[in-house]
């Protein structure tokens, strides 16, 4: 059998292991963009506390805080322009995915004399980029491995691309599950739900390995135990290592088996609502677990069978099921089954989604080939 499979450069994890931001950033160079939300590191004292830390090991630092939940090409431009005026020779990014996404376009982009236009249609990356450390603060998009980051042209409407460079993948990411801790329930669902859904998607998926299954199958039922426990009681850090854990492995898994078809439709329909990427994963999943299970029941129904979810004496129909149902059940457990009308797009543009969807490579991934009419049947059921 033949793969290959990537990665970020290192990986650490553990609780308090942020305190080695500033010693790993030094190593790298001596002049230090840092990539954060608008508001949240502020909130928690945290973007202060790294600041300092920087300061106090001698190194420059300039911030860049204009990163929104749903990051666009200007956005990412900005940051370039910022990164080549300050001098910046690291890029350290501190946030949920897409701080962390806008982080590796700028550090892949910056020195590249590649526009992020043109990037976002297809021009290649020809080389590394500056050196880039990826810190989650979510657990849910995995980004923190893998070479993806998730734009939205916003030069035109409806155009949001995961787009890829293998010279993107970080060359450090640093996992803390004690910088979850003061993740809202919101947020936790909705992040927790992307993961869950990329680590299931990641097995199933036609470029999944044996390496990657691996990954992915401990992911999902990972996540499928510690999400609604963390989601009920977000303080408990055991909680939270096993979310930071099942999203490293999900993303580690699909940044080389790629995704499905719930993420080939999630970027033209979330593009269209402006609701969260992570509840649209969530409310897709049952109902492509079921489009799916005819082709990849099996898969489906080992992960209920070493979840707990169905008895190990049942059918694999049954068991693929139990693991439609359980997702499910966490979209009602955590509230999102309530926002499912949120994601109703008019009539008249279905055919424009159906043509995304149909394009995209995760789509392209799914276990079971898709047709214009299995699209618009699951848009119906919405």
């Amino acid at each position: 059998m033949d793969f290959l499979f990537k990665t970020a450069g290192n990986i650490l994890f553990g609780a308090g292991k942020l305190q080695k931001l500033g010693h790993l950033v030094g190593e790298m160079g001596g002049s230090v963009m840092l990539v954060t939300g608008r508001t949240a590191l502020k909130k928690t004292g945290l973007l202060d506390k790294i600041l300092a830390d920087f300061k106090g090991r001698g190194l420059k630092s300039t911030v860049f805080d204009a990163v929104p939940p749903e990051p666009t090409l200007g956005v990412v431009e900005d940051g370039v322009m910022l990164a080549k005026s300050s001098n910046a020779d690291v890029i350290a990014a501190v946030g949920g995915g897409s701080v962390l996404d806008v982080g590796k376009a700028v550090a892949a982009l910056a020195p590249s004399g590649i526009t992020p236009r043109d990037f976002f249609y297809g021009t290649p990356i020809p080389g590394n980029g500056l050196p880039f450390v990826a810190v989650p603060t979510t657990a849910g998009t995995g980004s923190e491995v893998t070479a993806v980051s998730v734009l939205i042209d916003d030069g035109k409407a409806h155009a949001k691309v995961g787009t890829r460079s293998p010279y993107m993948f970080p060359d450090l990411a640093i996992i803390d599950p004690v910088l979850m801790l003061t993740a809202p329930p919101d947020v936790t669902a909705n992040s927790g739900m992307d993961a869950l859904c990329q680590a299931i998607e990641a097995y199933v998926s036609r470029g999944a390995s044996l390496v990657t299954d691996v990954l992915a199958a401990d992911a999902a039922q990972r996540m499928i135990l510690a999400l609604p426990n963390a989601y009920a009681d977000g303080g408990n850090l055991v909680h939270r290592e096993n979310m930071a854990l099942g999203s490293l492995m999900g993303g580690m898994a699909f940044a080389n088996a790629r995704l499905g078809l719930v993420h080939g439709m999630a970027h033209p329909v979330g593009v269209r609502t402006g609701l969260p990427h992570g509840l649209i994963c969530g409310l897709l999943l049952p109902a492509v677990i079921r489009f799916n299970a005819p082709v990849c029941g099996e898969k489906y129904a080992r992960l209920a069978w070493e979840s707990g979810l169905a008895p190990r004496d049942s059918s694999v129909e049954e068991a693929a099921e139990a693991l439609a149902a359980q997702a499910d059940r966490l979209n009602n457990i955590m509230s999102l089954s309530s926002r499912k009308k949120e994601l109703r797009v008019p009539k008249e543009e279905w055919p424009a989604v159906v043509e995304q969807v149909l394009i995209s490579g995760s789509t392209k991934s799914n276990p079971r080939y898709v047709t214009p009419d299995d699209v618009l049947g699951i848009l119906g059921e919405l």
